[in-house]
């Protein structure tokens, strides 16, 4: 798939978006086209190959398909979260602070150092907005356990404040580089594996059983790390994590992993 490609299908999605009468889905598919033409001008990159910010872009709006996305606008729409509520919100964004302290080491260069320092901060901001806490508690997960618990009693317009903030963050290019070296270190944790299973394939091929090099890369990942999601793959293993890895080459050099816990791709 090309840049011309993959963007066709996006605006597809989005035209699905803007036909429907939820407000929530058309304010989505706005504020897609508004991101897409400023990350993505067709008249500059119509030919070119698809390159991790594309993968990025796409796993962080989860443009694989239309219901996707519209799961992805149902967790963050409060009128559709009555069941589960503000919590598990708050839970995922205290859970990428504690990635984002793991990422400096892989950055490539000071500009994408300074996107994951403003990512964090957003983050970090809108979680003592909504906790009424010290930025020192978000770092504390004992204690800030107790805390997000209380949030389910906060009033509905600061749930929704939260809501819509978080959700306006996924549209950043500082959203897109933290996803981009949460991906690097994802894959410095399989490399070692991926090491260790292609001898034993090379092994196996000697004896006339070698398997298709995108099959190995597929068990490889599995094995090595569950919740890392496989090369390839036409359906999806859970409701909320799409094929996002994409194989380009040898080795795992060509994965784009979602790293989401608890998630087995």
């Amino acid at each position: 798939m090309d840049h011309q490609q993959w963007q066709n299908r996006i605006n597809e999605i989005s035209g699905d978006l803007e036909s429907r009468l939820d407000p929530a889905a058309q304010n989505f598919a706005q504020r897609l086209k508004q991101t897409l033409e400023r990350d993505f001008p067709a008249h500059r990159e119509a030919s070119t190959v698809l390159t991790l910010r594309h993968h990025a872009f796409t796993h962080a709006l989860q443009l694989y398909d239309l219901q996707s996305a519209l799961r992805l606008i149902a967790t963050y729409d409060l009128p559709q979260q009555a069941t589960q509520g503000i919590v598990p919100r708050i839970q995922k964004s205290c859970n990428s602070l504690a990635v984002i302290r793991q990422l400096d080491e892989f950055a490539s260069s000071p500009v994408e150092l300074r996107a994951l320092e403003r990512y964090r901060i957003g983050v970090e901001e809108s979680l003592q907005t909504v906790l009424k806490c010290e930025v020192q508690l978000l770092y504390e997960p004992v204690r800030l356990q107790k805390v997000v618990l209380t949030a389910q009693n906060l009033p509905e317009e600061v749930q929704q404040h939260f809501f819509i903030e978080r959700l306006q963050s996924l549209f950043s290019r500082d959203y897109q580089t933290y996803l981009i070296l949460k991906n690097r270190f994802f894959l410095s944790r399989l490399r070692p594996r991926f090491s260790r299973d292609s001898n034993e394939v090379a092994a196996s091929a000697q004896q006339g059983a070698a398997q298709p090099q995108l099959l190995f890369c597929q068990q490889a990942a599995k094995k090595a790390y569950p919740f890392v999601c496989q090369a390839g793959g036409s359906g999806m293993a859970s409701d909320d994590c799409p094929p996002a890895a994409q194989f380009r080459g040898q080795g795992a050099g060509g994965y784009f992993c979602c790293g989401r816990s608890g998630h087995r791709c």
